[in-house]
C-alpha cells in the first residue's frame, strides 16, 4: 500500500481534501493514507488514524482493513507503538463481515495464532475458505445463476457441479436441490436421486448451512432416501439452534418422544424458542411469509398450557371424588382415565 501511495503527486492532495470536506468516506480513507505515508504533506500518523476512524465510521471497508493491519502490526498513533489485538479484531471483523477477502485474511491468521481470540483451526479455515470464495473462479456461481434464470438447467448444473467441487456452500446447496428434484431436459436429463443429494446437502451443512441441516432432518423424518430414522431427524434439528423451523420441529418430536426422551416441559421451551426466533427472522426480514411466522408454535405452546391445567383439574376431582361414597369413586376412576388420556 506504501509503494502506491508514494507514486501520488501533490495534486491529488487537493481532491482527496475537497472529497474529505464533503463528507466522502473514500476521500476521507485516501486523505488519511496521505497523511500516514507523508504523501503530498508532511507526515502525520496521528492525524492519519484520527481520518481513518471517521472514514471507518461512516462504513468504509478500506478504512476498517486499514486500522485493523496498524493495530495488528503494532503501529498506533503514539510511542511505543503496542500491538493492539482487540482493536484490531474489531477492524477487521467489520470489514470481513461486509466481503474485504483481505481482511478475511488476516481475522484468518489472527483466529489461528490465537491473538485476542483463542487459537480455533476451524474458525480459522473457514475465514480462510471464504476469503479464497472471493478469488476469480467465482464467476462461475453468477453464470450458474444467470443459466437457471434463463431456463439453461444443464448448463446451471455442470457450474454450479464444477463451484461445489470447490467448496462452495450455495453450489453445494444447489446441486443437492437439483439431485433432489432432477432435472427434465431432452438430451442430458438428470434422474433424481435422493441419496445423492443427502450427500451434497451434508457437505453443505457441514459448512454451517442452517437450511441444508433442516432438509437432512425432514428427509430422515419423512424416510426420504433413507429409512424414517426420528433420532437422526432430531440430532440434525438440534444442531440447528438458531433456526426457528428446526426448533420448531425438535419441540414437536419432544412433544411426542420421537426420537428422543419425551418432555412436555422441554417441547414448551422448544416451542418458545421457535416463536422468538421466529418474530426476530420476520422483523428482520420485514416479511410476513409463513416462513418466518411465529404462529405455529405460540398456538401448540397454548395447547400445551391447557392440557396442563385439563391435567391439573382432572387430578384435583379425580382425588376429590375418591374420599365420597362408592358410585363417586367409581367416577372419579374415570375421571383419572381421562386426565392419563389428555396428558399422555
Amino acid at each position: 500500500m506504501g509503494s502506491v501511495w508514494s507514486k501520488m503527486i501533490p495534486w491529488h492532495l487537493g481532491f482527496f481534501s475537497r472529497s474529505a470536506a464533503l463528507g466522502n468516506a473514500w476521500g476521507i480513507n485516501s486523505l488519511a493514507a496521505c497523511y500516514i505515508y507523508g504523501t503530498g504533506v508532511a507526515a502525520n500518523r496521528s492525524r492519519g488514524i484520527e481520518l481513518w476512524h471517521d472514514a471507518a465510521a461512516k462504513g468504509n471497508n478500506a478504512a476498517h482493513l486499514n486500522l485493523g493491519m496498524l493495530y495488528r502490526e503494532g503501529h498506533g498513533p503514539c510511542p511505543p507503538y503496542c500491538r493492539d489485538y482487540s482493536a484490531a479484531y474489531s477492524h477487521l471483523d467489520q470489514a470481513a463481515s461486509r466481503g474485504d477477502s483481505d481482511a478475511l485474511l488476516f481475522l484468518g491468521l489472527m483466529i489461528k495464532a490465537g491473538e485476542f481470540v483463542a487459537p480455533d483451526c476451524e474458525k480459522s479455515c473457514m475465514a480462510f475458505k471464504q476469503c479464497g470464495e472471493r478469488g476469480p473462479w467465482a464467476h462461475l456461481l453468477h453464470q450458474g445463476f444467470m443459466a437457471w434464470n434463463s431456463g439453461d438447467k444443464i448448463g446451471s448444473f455442470i457450474r454450479y457441479r464444477l463451484a461445489a467441487e470447490l467448496g462452495y456452500r450455495t453450489a453445494l446447496a444447489n446441486v443437492g436441490y437439483m439431485y433432489e428434484h432432477g432435472i427434465e431436459d431432452e438430451k442430458f436429463p438428470i434422474s433424481q436421486d435422493l441419496s445423492r443429494a443427502m450427500y451434497f446437502y451434508d457437505l453443505c451443512a457441514l459448512q454451517g448451512d442452517a437450511v441444508c441441516r433442516r432438509r437432512l432432518g425432514d428427509m430422515h423424518y419423512y424416510g426420504e432416501g433413507v429409512e424414517v430414522n426420528y433420532i437422526e431427524a432430531a440430532a440434525h434439528y438440534t444442531k440447528n439452534e438458531n433456526d426457528p423451523q428446526s426448533c420448531f420441529n425438535l419441540a414437536w418430536l419432544t412433544e411426542r418422544g420421537l426420537g428422543v426422551a419425551l418432555d412436555r416441559g422441554a417441547a414448551k421451551d422448544l416451542y418458545e424458542r421457535a416463536s422468538h426466533l421466529g418474530y426476530k427472522r420476520r422483523l428482520a426480514y420485514e416479511s410476513s411469509d409463513a416462513e418466518f411466522s411465529d404462529m405455529p408454535a405460540k398456538i401448540l405452546m397454548t395447547k400445551l398450557d391447557i392440557q396442563d391445567e385439563v391435567c391439573a383439574f382432572l387430578a384435583d376431582f379425580s382425588g376429590l371424588l375418591r374420599t365420597l361414597p362408592y358410585p363417586l369413586v367409581l367416577l372419579a376412576h374415570i375421571s383419572s382415565e381421562a386426565s392419563s388420556c389428555v396428558c399422555g
